[in-house]
């Protein structure tokens, strides 16, 4: 038989339980919102990968801090002074900067960690090669490959192997690609792979042609589709889900160069000297504009204009619907970094040891920095700052 005081007890119980689940409630809908609105504000100044997305764009859209009126102000925060390499010393890994923290490769075979805005280093993670490709990151993970022929996942906090893969003693070269839950690698065989980014289970493989050629071509992906250039001269399209060929163009001269994907468009620079844009959907051609020397840099495409160097010492914007020039500018050298966009201004290094920032829109010189030896690594561009490497084998970090 049931007394009143256990009956009350048990109300009590009841109430008690209800009060939980209310104030978990509260907990789901009003901090859970809140911290994934942060975390999703934070996520959007990242630069995640080469080319600051899958699409190798080029274009941080959420860079608000740095504009024309604004880059003269850029000053030295930082810098940081790599090892020697085995056969060179520098740095031409671009950086992939998430969650306040700048991850960078060098030619000493280290992928590095450093605080953004102070530099204080977190951790090294030694390979047994140079590293030429630059980061991806993702998942918690950060992903390089390595001259040793290895594609390595590690613990984005702590430098930890998580995972590796090797392709060939050929090396990788170019930079890994990061696409929902798939990593994508073009390794020096000159095949192309597909991992399941978490675990680096192998999904699939193209040979894309048997060379000699180093390739360095980082692959590009865009509704469900990869783009990428090989060493046989070839625009290449593939299914990014099944590695089944879609479609291919011929251009006679390897790629050194990585596609952009924009407007429904393939652009991609090649060493016959021409840029090219292609249709996605087809590769048909739709322009290409021949400057003076090969371009092994890839393009960058904001707001209606494609950026990109050459070797002939210039640096190009081109319409990105006809290829007309907008403008150029000379610089002292050749011009194999690839172009970051952000906020009206676009940012270059050149083999003439300087780092410039230009008016996006009119090619009006706004900043330039001039560091010890060539600058091949492409900029990268997170919260207010810049960050890039030289062959002088530092890597440096600018905010205004």
């Amino acid at each position: 038989m049931r007394t009143d005081a256990s009956f009350r007890w048990q109300v009590e119980l009841v109430c008690l339980r209800m009060l939980s689940l209310t104030l978990l409630i509260a907990l789901v809908v009003f901090s859970s919102p809140q911290r994934a609105r942060a975390e999703t504000a934070s996520d959007l100044h990242a630069w995640n990968m080469f080319g600051y997305n899958a699409t190798h764009s080029h274009y941080n859209t959420a860079e608000t801090l740095l504009s024309p009126g604004s880059v003269g102000g850029l000053h030295s925060a930082w810098s940081y002074a790599t090892g020697p390499g085995p056969y060179s010393s520098g740095v031409r890994s671009s950086a992939a900067i998430v969650s306040g923290v700048a991850y960078v490769g060098a030619d000493d075979g280290n992928l590095y960690a450093f605080d953004a805005r102070t530099g204080a280093r977190r951790w090294v993670f030694t390979t047994g090669g140079s590293i030429d490709a630059s980061p991806a990151v993702g998942n918690g993970l950060v992903y390089i490959g390595s001259s040793d022929g290895y594609v390595y996942a590690l613990n984005a906090d702590t430098g930890a192997l998580v995972w590796k893969f090797y392709t060939s003693y050929r090396g990788v070269s170019a930079s890994p690609t990061l696409w929902k839950d798939y990593l994508y690698v073009l390794g020096n065989s000159q095949k192309l792979y597909a991992f399941k980014a978490l675990t680096g289970d192998f999904v699939w493989g193209y040979d894309t042609g048997a060379c000699e050629e180093v390739a360095d071509s980082a692959p590009a992906v865009d509704n469900g589709m990869l783009y990428v250039g090989t060493c046989l001269g070839d625009v290449l399209a593939v299914n990014a889900f099944t590695g089944a060929f879609t479609w291919r163009h011929s251009v006679g001269m390897p790629f050194d160069s990585a596609p952009a994907i924009a407007n429904g468009m393939v652009y991609i620079g090649a060493l016959d000297h021409n840029v090219y844009a292609f249709k996605a959907s087809d590769g048909t051609l739709a322009w290409s504009y021949r400057t003076g020397g090969a371009v092994g840099a890839s393009p960058a495409v904001a707001n209606g204009i494609v950026y990109v160097g050459s070797n002939d010492d210039r640096f190009y914007a081109l319409d990105a619907a006809t290829g007309a020039p907008r403008w150029w500018f000379g610089t002292g050298n050749t011009v194999f970094s690839s172009a970051a966009v952000a906020n009206g201004v676009v940012f270059v290094g050149s083999d003439d040891a300087n780092t410039y920032a230009f008016d996006a829109a009119t090619g009006t010189l706004l900043w330039s920095y001039a560091t010890g030896l060539g600058v091949d690594a492409s900029p990268a561009i997170y919260s207010g700052m810049l960050f890039v490497g030289s062959n002088d084998a530092n890597f440096y970090a600018f905010s205004v």
